[in-house]
């Protein structure tokens, strides 16, 4: 199986076999919504000749915590494009329940010879002396586990790229 095909077929797998091992866990919309984008994504970026491996996860949780401070035109095209569907606290709830299903796979599969390693890494960075609000910071940490970091890109761009 090619590489870029490989990726797809995982996630949609993923979203199965975590809803089979961990009762009770309410991902589904955003399995089904980063399961879309992966789709979306593929049928963008991929190419006949060449493979194409990317964590629609990744992204996906990365824009989610991006929509969560957007607002207005912004806002409801990032609702369309990243098929999030059932309103603000279900989104944000979902992602962090597949988040915490994600960490528990990493947990409790794999044996001795061959453990599955998940590093789930969130995290804000903000340029010094913007204001962002104190609900959007709480919120990404609350469902995203996504601390907040301010830095100062305008006057250490290299020091605070290499971060």
């Amino acid at each position: 199986m090619r590489m870029r095909a490989l990726w797809i077929c995982l996630v949609s797998f993923a979203g199965f076999f975590l809803g089979m091992s961990i009762p009770g866990a309410d991902f589904d919309s955003a399995a089904s919504a980063t399961n879309q984008l992966a789709v979306d994504l593929h049928r963008r970026l991929a190419t006949a000749d060449t493979n194409l491996c990317l964590s629609p996860y990744s992204i996906q949780s990365a824009l989610a915590m991006t929509f969560a401070g957007a607002e207005g035109a912004t806002r409801k095209e990032m609702e369309r494009v990243l098929h999030f569907t059932g309103g603000d606290q279900k989104t944000h709830a979902s992602f962090a329940a597949l988040h915490r299903a994600l960490q528990e796979l990493g947990k409790n599969t794999g044996g001795a010879r061959e453990p599955i390693t998940i590093a789930i890494a969130n995290r804000l960075f903000a340029q010094t002396g913007y204001d962002f609000r104190a609900s959007f910071r709480e919120l990404a940490q609350k469902f995203y586990g996504a601390p907040f970091e301010q830095l100062d890109f305008e006057k250490n761009p290299e020091r605070e790229r290499s971060i």
